[in-house]
């Protein structure tokens, strides 16, 4: 409820609901796999709880990674540039900062994703 008010009281709180939204649905999503995964381990007979937590960030980095590493990031980034409609320059800057910086992430999760691996 408390959401819905600010979305609808304020631009800001549309705008940042906006974004935030595009960034949750990687996270729900790349939870979702987590999850299925979980429910065959169960199925199959297999301890769900056991390796839960390396599951989980084995998950982040097989969904979450190839999308912030990857080409899509910066559509997911372009939902930033509504924060010119309330003049804040900041968050207007971050997809060109990305897109500058973009080889440094890549190579960030990369390099995170083979340490994990290990």
């Amino acid at each position: 409820m408390v959401l819905y008010l600010a979305m609808i009281s304020s631009l800001w709180g549309l705008i940042t609901m906006s974004v935030l939204a595009t960034f949750w649905d990687v996270y729900h999503s790349a939870l979702q796999t987590f999850g299925f995964a979980r429910i065959y381990d169960q199925k199959a007979g297999n301890n769900p709880a056991i390796g839960r937590r390396l599951d989980w960030h084995l998950n982040q980095f097989l969904y979450t990674g190839p999308i912030l590493a990857g080409a899509t990031m910066m559509d997911h980034l372009e939902d930033f540039g509504e924060y010119e409609e309330v003049g804040a320059s900041f968050f207007t800057s971050i997809p060109g900062f990305m897109e500058s910086n973009h080889s440094y992430v890549t190579w960030a999760i990369l390099l995170a994703g083979a340490a994990f691996l290990a």
